[in-house]
């Protein structure tokens, strides 16, 4: 969106529904705000509180250009991009980069709640433009869940839902964003779920609601189009995720590529961790082996601490993991790949991306626990959500669920609990048989007889569809051993490890040498689309 008047443009990326013209100063929550003064050749730009869309920052002693889309920076003639060392070990152990930095030398991504500005000829200047309110004494769990449900209906009421899509899972978070819509009587978006074949939990779930709410659902199963099609998805899942994500998102273009090309809006329960409950997107590093990467590039990080994880450096650096350190140092860092990819073909909207949602956060009773948390003790949390539900003192989205009542209360959420209160037996017994999907899938088992088990007993893809190492065992080999041992002379991979990785996973059968085969190609496709040689 945007304006044009006189002298002065207005450019909004990303979800702009909390856009105001008469203040010019507010950040939004989820959307970017640019601002040019043609005759002055002044410039500002506003980032989103969570950095969500980002911006992009190249500075080099000549020139700073900013982009919101890495890609945009290679088609520069005179610009050269090399990758940053941190990143590339980052990568690697982590498997995201952190700390706002990009894969790139002198690239970083701009934090959220920020203000840019710059003017023709002059430097650009940087300063905080978004604060969270100071939290107030007197609020106690049962005043915040009020005002964060009324702050939730007032988001739905107010997103436009015309020619969006929204994507349904059996989750909490957007299990609330339906009751939301259904109780103030919104016109219903269709609805989309990704997923393998047999059908996932999720894909069950959302069938089930659409089927009751009347609402039109749309099942994108990952089948043989996308095999036929996994090189290319992968290729440009790459391309638009900036070079942090490869085969792991090349699902999201495949779903892009299969729906409807007349929306131009993605409803999700993006967010809905955080702002509803301080969660994070994941707590698992990939912990690839760093013996693929060139030893002069490893060698000149001295001060990298292999096993410093992203929770411990974001704790660190931010005195506890409070929500607004999960929203602006989590979230930008670990879904940025994601983000872009999806905001190439459609708006990214969510309802959690509200700034008065956001603030109420901020305040929730008690947040100090959250900087002593481990990651043990996350990972506890996190299997408590899924199997025993959120506590309803203290989960606004399960309270209004539970208010707006009917069919959506019923259901069981994740692996058995429901809104209104207690357990559905089929539920919990579909949770813990997705629990050994999980297992199955997180110890990259690819024994023909084991999968066939796990298929006849009807447990194989319940909890995970994105079945990657199967994927490179069955349709990326000589892709993979294509693209990345050819590209190893001019990127920082050495070519003798990385193909006794390639001959250990695919000959020997060494799964554990899977996180490192995903972590070569990201580097591979990175150099290839990105960097320039010769």
């Amino acid at each position: 969106g945007g304006s044009n008047v006189g002298d002065e443009i207005t450019l909004l990326l990303g979800d702009d529904h909390d856009y105001r013209s008469s203040d010019r100063c507010e950040c939004m929550a989820h959307g970017m705000s640019i601002f040019i003064d043609k005759k002055s050749g002044c410039c500002r730009i506003l980032t989103s509180i969570v950095g969500l869309p980002p911006l992009f920052m190249y500075k080099d002693e000549q020139r700073i250009v900013l982009s919101s889309d890495l890609f945009l920076l290679t088609t520069i003639h005179d610009m050269a991009l090399e990758f940053d060392p941190h990143s590339v070990l980052d990568l690697c152990k982590v498997g995201h980069t952190t700390n706002h930095k990009t894969l790139f030398k002198d690239v970083v991504m701009i934090p959220g709640g920020q203000s840019v500005s710059w003017s023709r000829g002059g430097t650009a200047s940087l300063k905080k433009a978004w604060e969270p309110q100071p939290g107030r004494d007197s609020l106690d769990w049962e005043d915040l869940s009020e005002e964060q449900i009324d702050a939730f209906l007032h988001a739905v009421q107010e997103m436009d839902v015309n020619r969006c899509f929204l994507a349904l899972t059996s989750g909490l978070d957007t299990r609330a964003i339906l009751s939301a819509l259904v109780h103030l009587q919104r016109d219903l978006p269709d609805s989309y779920t990704i997923s393998g074949y047999p059908l996932s939990l999720d894909a069950i779930g959302a069938r089930e609601l659409c089927r009751h709410y009347d609402i039109k659902h749309h099942i994108i199963i990952l089948n043989e189009l996308f095999h036929a099609g996994l090189e290319k998805y992968t290729t440009e899942a790459c391309r638009l995720s900036g070079g942090v994500a490869s085969l792991s998102q090349a699902h999201e273009v495949f779903f892009y590529d299969q729906i409807d090309r007349e929306y131009i809006g993605r409803i999700s329960g993006n967010l809905g961790n955080q702002v509803g409950r301080l969660g994070t997107e994941g707590i698992s590093m990939r912990n690839a082996s760093p013996d693929v990467i060139e030893p002069d590039l490893i060698a000149s990080l001295a001060d990298y601490d292999h096993a410093c994880h992203w929770f411990d450096q974001m704790r660190n650096r931010q005195g506890g993991l409070g929500s607004i350190a999960l929203l602006q140092d989590e979230v930008p860092n670990s879904s940025c790949g994601n983000y872009c990819i999806g905001n190439y073909y459609a708006v990214q909207k969510t309802p959690y991306a509200d700034r008065k949602l956001i603030e109420l956060a901020a305040q929730m009773p008690g947040d100090e626990s959250h900087q002593r948390a481990s990651l043990i003790g996350m990972r506890i949390k996190d299997l408590q959500h899924r199997f025993l539900g959120e506590p309803e003192n203290k989960s606004f989205q399960r309270r209004l669920i539970k208010s707006c009542g009917g069919f959506a209360s019923e259901y069981p959420i994740n692996c058995g609990w429901k809104a209104q209160g207690g357990i559905s037996a089929r539920g919990t017994v579909l949770g813990l048989l997705s629990m050994i999907d999980a297992l199955y899938h997180m110890k990259h088992i690819t024994n023909h007889f084991a999968q066939q088990m796990l298929t006849y007993t009807g447990v194989f893809g319940l909890y995970e569809y994105r079945h990657t190492f199967l994927w490179i065992k069955n349709y990326l080999k000589e892709y993979i051993h294509d693209v990345v041992l050819d590209c190893a002379c001019t990127s920082p991979l050495r070519k003798k490890a990385v193909s006794d990785v390639f001959h250990d996973y695919f000959y020997n059968g060494a799964t554990c040498q899977y996180n490192t085969i995903c972590f070569a190609l990201d580097i591979a496709l990175a150099n290839t689309i990105f960097l320039r040689h010769g």
